[in-house]
């Protein structure tokens, strides 16, 4: 998989640059990856979470004991809303 083909199809032609890519897929990724959307950005995260062996998340305001799987659901959830965002794994 290119980077050319994660990128929105409805960008002209020979318009392949991202503006971020974001390694790890966990809360702190994903977040990043939610303020670079909302800004507009066209962002690919590598869709690899550093804590998906773990059984729950912790330190993070408002997400005391829920699944890692979980958090990254929702999180991407809130991605989809954001054209310019792209998942290496998924959409």
């Amino acid at each position: 998989m290119t980077t050319a083909t994660l990128l929105d199809e409805r960008e002209p032609a020979g318009s392949a640059t991202l503006d971020a890519v974001v390694v790890g897929a966990g809360p702190a990724g994903l977040s990043a990856a939610l303020v670079l959307g909302r800004a507009r950005r066209r962002v690919l995260d590598t869709g690899r979470p550093a804590n998906r062996v773990s059984n729950a998340v912790g330190g993070l305001l408002g997400q005391v004991g829920v699944a890692p799987a979980e958090l990254r659901r929702s999180a991407r959830k809130q991605l989809r809303e954001y054209p310019k965002w792209r998942s290496a794994t998924t959409r």
